[in-house]
Formats: C-alpha cells, structure tokens, sequence
C-alpha cells in the first residue's frame, strides 16, 4: 500500500486488499512531500471506531497492526502526522478500502458425498447457484413475447421451416431444469 502525504492532505497512490485476520503482512509506504523534511513521523491506525497506538515510521514505512484486521466489512483509516522542534503537525487522515471477510476455502469445494457420484454433486451446486425453473420460464416468457413473426417464404434460407413450437422449447426445458410442479 502506497500513501502520498502532502502538507495538508494525503490520497492512495496503491491501496491492497486487506483481509480479516490475514496473517499476511501489511506494509505501508508513505511518498512525503518536502513540507515533510526534518519531521519524525507517526502512523495512528483506526478501524470501527477503535484507534491503534501511534507507530512510528522507519524509512517512511510501517507494517498495518493485525488488530486492525479484526473486524471485516469496515474501513481502515490511516492517519499521519509529524513532530519537529517540539511542534506537532495535525493529523492528516487517507480512507483505504474496506477490510474483506475471511473465506474458508473449504467452502469453495463441493459438498463430497462416499460413493457419490461427482456429477451429480457439481449439478446439484450449479442448481443450488442458479435460477428457479420459474425465473427462467419467465425470462424466456418475456424475451418470446415480441410481436415480430417470421415471414411465410418457406425457399427463404434466412427463413427455415424447421423452428421449434412454444410446446417443444417447453418439453426441452422440462428435460433440462425438470417439470414445473
């Protein structure tokens, strides 16, 4: 994550995707302008409201404290200020992005059945992810109720005569997403 700071303001240069409870390493890097010069340079971190001690910058760098990950669904607030010959500068704050939720990869992985079959399995997940039967009946419903119809030249080949009736697209949806019950 990159912030540039200037003199009384500072904005994302590069933000990264932060995750709860990550125990990946954070860094922050910070890009000061020269109204910077001579300052010793602290870092306050907040998160839902809870502020983390101030963390003074090495190098213009600091690692994001993990109890900032704590709590997903919130944004992090990075405040920077500075302190030269007994005089501190005010804090200046950048919003990053909003902490994401942790996800169980397990999640991710189809349901594994003993004896199971594994195409079953993966329809049953792509059923479960999909439209209704009824959703779809009435999508298709709605994309069919035109009132363009084909023109009667049955030696037209833009034109074939071997186009499906309403009841045997029905038939095949039936067999596909099952009977409507």
């Amino acid at each position: 994550m990159e912030i540039a700071v200037k003199a009384t303001y500072a904005h994302m240069l590069k933000d990264d995707s932060l995750v709860e409870n990550s125990e990946k390493i954070y860094l922050v890097e910070f890009r000061f302008d020269e109204s910077w010069e001579g300052y010793s340079k602290s870092v306050i971190f907040e998160t839902g409201g809870i502020q983390q001690p101030p963390v003074t910058l090495t190098d213009d760098r600091c690692i994001i404290p993990a109890e900032c990950l704590k709590k997903a669904g919130v944004n992090l607030r990075i405040g920077i200020y500075g302190v030269k010959d007994g005089v501190q500068r005010d804090t200046i704050w950048c919003l990053t992005s909003r902490i994401m939720y942790a996800v169980d990869p397990l999640k991710l992985i189809p349901p594994v059945f003993p004896g199971g079959d594994i195409t079953a399995q993966i329809l049953e997940v792509i059923r479960e992810n999909t439209a209704t039967d009824e959703e779809v009946q009435e999508a298709i419903d709605d994309a069919f109720q035109s009132s363009w119809t084909p023109p009667d030249d049955p030696d037209d080949p833009e034109n074939p005569d071997n186009t499906a009736t309403d009841e045997e697209v029905e038939d095949i949806l039936n067999d596909v997403f099952g009977e409507e019950p």
